[in-house]
């Protein structure tokens, strides 16, 4: 079975320059990342959104999900 394309390519980039702070020095590290709260039932990313950054997820959990045709939400993970 072939892997969705997406996968290839977080699997395959490395990203820990972005996240170690061994690597990167604190300060450097606040500098380039903005952190976030969301409120519970919050979206954090909507149809139409730019999907031009990547969330971490820090603390808590998050919901998947899609609206189908009716407009009822369809719950992909948690």
């Amino acid at each position: 079975m072939q892997q969705p394309q997406a996968l290839w390519h977080l699997e395959n980039i490395d990203v820990t320059h972005l996240l170690c702070p061994t690597k990167l020095g604190n300060e450097q590290l606040m500098a380039q990342h903005t952190y976030r709260r969301f409120k519970k039932g919050e979206p954090v990313y909507v149809p139409d959104d730019l999907s031009d950054r990547i969330f971490f997820i820090n603390e808590g959990r998050i919901k998947i999900s899609v609206m189908n045709e009716e407009g009822k939400e369809i719950t992909k993970a948690i």
